[in-house]
């Protein structure tokens, strides 16, 4: 049986080799971003590891929560005066004030040096102590000294012609200033921090435009030879002000790069789901595949069974075939998965994700993966033509009646329709009747099944309609109607492998449509502004005050209302807020205010939307406990309500 199921495999190779390739590239693309999650988990923490590899401890205020916006937990400045006392424990080497905070670079024009994908404009301090500074180089130049030098990175100094000596305007969230560009920096072999722009300064040049003067971010220690950096984070710890931490530079190093990779998770989903679409459709051709190998291979059955084969050893051979088919499909989209990998790196740095250079790397787990995956969705999608293929009685083979043709069922009409109906229902509920989101993809789940199952019903008169003009084209157009109604399951598979594909492709072009619809449709519908300024980065923390003093001194403004968000607690839930200015924020904005008034807020007031004040049963004027990342917990008092809600 084994031989005569590996003769049959190769007696067709164009059909062998047909569908090897359709779950090979479902199983390409689930490797490749296997491949490239990997890869970039590996660069990320390399690259932080050398850039803070001269770091052995860091000291730093405590934070209530973890909070990430970018790299990073936001907290509140440490001051200046515990360097000393960090400076006098036993073990440290060199200890030095560390401060960042948007910077965004101008080239020789005056013109601002955009960073692609949204990645941030960063400025920060650079330690006089080399060995600080980890592998951040010095490529050109030297070290800024002084209230008007930078060294920015090699990426921005290339691309932009910045060349050393050249005078810019760097931006921030204070006044803009003038620096001669003094240096040229990498990061651990690379000439950018993932994709950001990055000017530094030395550090009182630091505190003054970037933090708050007397203050700094973290104070980074290196320690002495024989000191681990476990025993210096303790010693530390031990004199350490009441607020304030001291962790291992290994743990800041993996904080950032776990911070980076978070961010960057919904790329490796993004991908994923593409890989699983693939190989859902992959599974259709197999299916379609093995009805047919079934369908022509009807007389071999036949013959197979007269000689005194069983219905288990039929079963087995077609199973046997799924195996092995799946298992070389598998690898060959395996090594696919390589080149995959490496063309949505390439993707990525054209749309602006750059990813430090790392060579790509294959996990074991990636490997058992997609084999596993591979595998079993192939014979899965063979187990039920094979079980169709031992229901043929030798007799009715060698008569050459065609296994699978018979008329589709009542019952499967049914529960198609039911399956199809239940899933238009979940859809309607989430759109209508307030159902999670969830439900929608459920619901839009079960009725592709539906529309599935039920699908051999129809195409009898389906293909009598399309075929009527078809008919009029002679025989060919018969033959083609004749041949789609004589199996309409095979029909119905080959049809529902190109309908889940167009399915995706226009909910998704859709999806992308309606998005950029609602946006608009909710900044029309909320705002009555008629400009926007915007941060050079999405990532960006906001930008100077000084702008809106700018904008407002521009001809034909009528009013200027800044704003920003954030990430903070209000009544112990995690959530976003935005902060308005309130003298002038409901002529700018269509906040439909049902209670209180924004212009009463006041450096403690907060607006709240009216569902939250109804469920935590508030009053105007009552307390709502807030908690931030960088100050702590704040006492806020509720002064009015909208539909959405915007805290303030």
């Amino acid at each position: 049986m084994l031989t005569a199921t590996l003769r049959g495999m190769f007696a067709h190779k164009l059909r062998l080799v047909l569908t090897t390739a359709s779950i090979a590239l479902g199983v390409a693309f689930l490797a490749g971003t296997l491949i490239l999650t990997s890869t970039m988990a590996l660069a990320f923490d390399q690259l932080f590891g050398k850039v803070s590899s001269g770091t052995d401890a860091v000291v730093r205020t405590t934070a209530p929560y973890t909070a990430q916006d970018g790299v990073g937990t936001s907290r509140a400045p440490i001051s200046a005066s515990v360097l000393p006392t960090v400076r006098k424990v036993d073990g440290v080497r060199a200890a030095e004030g560390s401060v960042s905070g948007y910077a965004l670079l101008t080239d020789n024009d005056g013109k601002a040096v955009l960073t692609k994908g949204g990645a941030p404009t960063m400025g920060y301090s650079m330690p006089s102590d080399e060995k600080l500074r980890g592998d951040v180089g010095l490529l050109s130049g030297h070290a800024p000294h002084g209230a008007h030098e930078v060294a920015i990175d090699a990426t921005s100094a290339e691309q932009h012609h910045i060349a050393l000596g050249s005078t810019i305007e760097v931006l921030f969230r204070g006044p803009t200033r003038e620096f001669t560009v003094v240096g040229t920096v990498g990061f651990g072999g690379e000439k950018d921090l993932g994709g950001t722009t990055s000017a530094y300064f030395d550090v009182p040049t630091a505190q003054r435009v970037l933090g708050t003067p007397g203050h700094f971010d973290t104070i980074d220690v290196s320690a002495e030879d024989g000191v681990s950096q476990t025993e210096l984070a303790k010693r530390l710890d031990a004199v350490a002000p009441p607020g304030a931490e001291a962790v291992t530079g290994e743990a800041v190093a993996q904080e950032s790069s776990d911070a980076i990779k978070e961010n960057l998770k919904f790329v490796s989903v993004l991908f994923l789901i593409f890989a699983g679409i693939a190989l859902f459709v992959g599974s259709f051709i197999i299916w379609n595949t093995f009805t047919m190998t079934v369908t022509q291979r009807a007389r071999e059955i036949a013959l197979l069974r007269a000689i005194g084969a069983t219905r288990r050893q039929v079963l087995r051979s077609l199973l046997v075939e799924a195996l092995v088919l799946g298992a070389v499909a598998s690898a060959v989209g395996l090594g696919l998965g390589l080149a995959v990998a490496k063309g949505l790196k390439v993707l990525m740095d054209v749309v602006g994700f750059s990813l430090p250079s790392t060579s790509l790397q294959v996990a074991p787990s990636t490997i058992w993966i997609s084999l596993l995956v591979g595998t079993l969705v192939t014979v899965v999608a063979a187990l039920v033509p094979a079980r169709r293929a031992t229901k043929v009685l030798p007799v009715e083979a060698l008569r050459e009646s065609t296994p699978g043709a018979e008329k589709p069922s009542a019952r499967r009409a049914v529960i198609g329709l039911a399956v199809a109906g239940a899933g238009a229902g979940a859809m309607l509920w989430s759109l209508y009747g307030g159902a999670d989101m969830k439900v929608f993809g459920l619901g839009l789940l079960a009725s592709m099944v539906g529309v599935m199952v039920a699908l051999p019903i129809v195409v009898r008169p389906l293909s009598t309609v399309i075929g009527m003009p078809l008919r009029m084209r002679g025989l060919p157009g018969e033959l083609a109607e004749q041949n789609a109604v004589r199996n309409p399951r095979r029909t119905s598979a080959t049809a529902a492998a190109l309908m889940v594909g167009l399915t995706l492709v226009v909910s998704m072009s859709v999806f992308a449509s309606s998005l950029k619809a609602s946006f608009g449709d909710v900044i029309s519908d909320q705002t009555n502004a008629d400009l926007f300024v915007t941060t050079a980065s999405t990532q960006a923390d906001g930008f100077s005050p000084s702008v809106i003093a700018a904008v407002r001194a521009v001809p034909g403004v009528d009013q200027v209302s800044a704003n920003g968000w954030g990430e903070a607690r209000f009544a112990g839930a995690s959530s976003s807020f935005s902060a308005v200015d309130p003298t002038n924020a409901e002529e700018v904005m269509n906040l439909g205010v049902s209670q209180g008034a924004v212009g009463d807020l006041g450096k403690d007031g907060v607006v709240v939307s009216r569902a939250v004040a109804n469920r935590h049963s508030w009053s105007v004027g009552d307390e709502v406990p807030a908690e931030f990342a960088a100050s702590g917990k704040q006492q806020l008092h509720w002064w009015a309500s909208t539909p959405q809600g915007v805290d303030r």
